[in-house]
């Protein structure tokens, strides 16, 4: 630092403490110059073990959340809290809904809700919301148009350093089909009865 002449001067190192144990360690000074010459340094060195300990935790959080997230099985995806965009999708969010990732990070959730949706989605988002959040169902649409009818769950986090909300979907489309499709069936079928000048008998499979 002196040979370059710089006014100021930093270094990080450890130092074994009495009890064996080594203490993380940041040296910082300023360079005093006369006449060109540099004729002291002047600083303080601070313990930053904590700090230290702290972004190691935080690191290996971090690394423990990316591992489940990116593993799990069901959609999940990461949305900045104020622009609604798009952070971080997992691999089950791209095989289901037929995005790619370059895609999605032009995106926002408005462009994966069904148009008459909207209204509903934005009044959501424009309520107060807890830390963590039960949504619903909601229809969600997918790249190649389709729509699928998901059970959301959410809760809200510190991502990249931004207020984020991490979501996770389910997808129960097929259930809500079968579920309409049995419903259909009950409404012919009483229909029928309701019609027929015949007296109709329904029994169960005891014959009752």
């Amino acid at each position: 630092a002196i040979g370059a002449r710089k006014e100021s001067w930093s270094a990080e190192y450890r130092l074994l403490r009495r009890s064996g144990s080594y203490a993380d360690i940041l040296d910082r000074a300023y360079i005093v110059y006369e006449d060109g010459k540099a004729i002291r340094m002047v600083g303080a060195a601070t313990d930053i073990s904590a700090k230290k300990e702290a972004d190691r935790k935080l690191v290996e959080r971090e690394s423990s959340f990316r591992l489940s997230f990116a593993s799990n099985p069901y959609p999940m995806w990461v949305y900045d809290l104020e622009t609604y965009y798009f952070l971080e999708v997992n691999d089950a969010f791209i095989d289901m809904y037929g995005y790619s990732r370059d895609e999605l990070s032009g995106m926002t959730l408005v462009d994966i809700h069904p148009a008459e949706d909207i209204p509903k989605l934005t009044d959501n988002l424009a309520q107060e919301r807890p830390a963590l959040q039960h949504s619903g169902e909601w229809r969600h649409r997918k790249k190649d148009g389709s729509i699928i009818d998901v059970q959301i769950d959410s809760h809200l986090l510190e991502f990249m350093g931004r207020k984020a909300v991490l979501v996770i979907a389910q997808d129960f489309t097929r259930r809500k089909e079968a579920e309409r499709k049995l419903k259909e069936s009950e409404i012919r079928f009483r229909s029928l009865i309701e019609r027929s000048s015949d007296v109709v008998s329904v029994i169960n499979s005891a014959g009752k």
